[in-house]
């Protein structure tokens, strides 16, 4: 929000799509980062050094409240910063900016208001994405070489990297097919085939304008939210992985921060009082 003690999580009842509503809101600190549901709780990734993990208890819609706030173990720093999450099976894989410590950590929430660390990883950069498949765990980092990094997550107290790829800062990560993932390095849409994960190679690449702040893959189209001025909202084939192309793009007033699907409707986060658009097709 433009200001901490302003609300930064809000639900929204979009059962009618052309009507939206916020149904209710809550202040949690200075900020979100980025957001997973599951049940009666949503786990966010907040912006405060000794609050990276929240957990928000949502089972009455209409009155949320914060369940508990967990300090990621092992950082030492002031600057640190909850900055992407993903759920998967009872446990939180979350990733901070860049600190004194590791910057990736799971988390076990079997018991969703009391985390307890199950293991962490030093990435020496900022983890801008995380994407979980299995036991594999997919991330978007700033780091050189490793923009796309890869690690085996199946014993969270023995995390190792399987394989890494890409120099450009990468923003944002999906796994799109069985070998093939798309990542955000720079201003391009970009396939790889991770087949081989010590030779991972480049399958196609797309220049999108601007930074590609999220991504969500739903058969042969990956949605995007990106910062182009123009075209903050695009639609990709990857049809033929070898050659992705531009199926469709919105206009909108903002950057487009966050994307996700669902039912033929694509819902996006926009940085604007416009926060959240609704877009499906005829």
């Amino acid at each position: 929000a433009s200001a901490a003690s302003k609300p930064d999580f809000f639900i929204v009842n979009a059962t009618n799509g052309s009507t939206p509503y916020v149904v209710s809101n809550l202040d949690t600190g200075p900020g979100l980062n980025s957001i997973d549901v599951a049940g009666d709780y949503a786990y966010v990734a907040n912006k405060k050094d000794d609050k990276e993990l929240q957990v928000i208890n949502i089972q009455n819609k209409a009155n949320p409240t914060l369940a508990t706030s967990y300090a990621l173990p092992g950082v030492n720093d002031a600057t640190s910063k909850g900055a992407a999450l993903f759920y998967q099976s009872n446990k939180i894989y979350i990733g901070t900016n860049k600190v004194i410590g590791p910057e990736f950590h799971i988390v076990d929430v079997s018991s969703p208001e009391f985390p307890v660390s199950l293991g962490s990883y030093e990435i020496n950069d900022n983890v801008n994405d995380v994407y979980i498949s299995g036991s594999r765990a997919y991330l978007a980092t700033d780091l050189d070489g490793a923009g796309l990094m890869i690690l085996d997550v199946s014993n969270p107290a023995a995390i190792s990297v399987l394989g890494q790829s890409i120099s450009p800062d990468t923003k944002s990560v999906a796994r799109v097919g069985p070998n093939v993932v798309a990542v955000g390095p720079g201003q391009n849409f970009t396939l790889v085939d991770v087949t081989n994960l010590n030779n991972i190679v480049t399958l196609g690449t797309f220049p999108v304008g601007d930074i590609i702040n999220d991504m969500i893959a739903r058969g042969n189209f990956v949605f995007l939210a990106t910062s182009n001025s123009n075209k903050e909202v695009q639609i990709m084939d990857i049809t033929n992985p070898a050659n992705p192309t531009l199926y469709a793009s919105f206009d909108f007033p903002q950057v487009a921060t966050g994307v996700d699907y669902e039912n033929n409707l694509v819902y996006v986060s926009v940085r604007s009082n416009d926060a959240l658009r609704i877009i499906t097709s005829q």
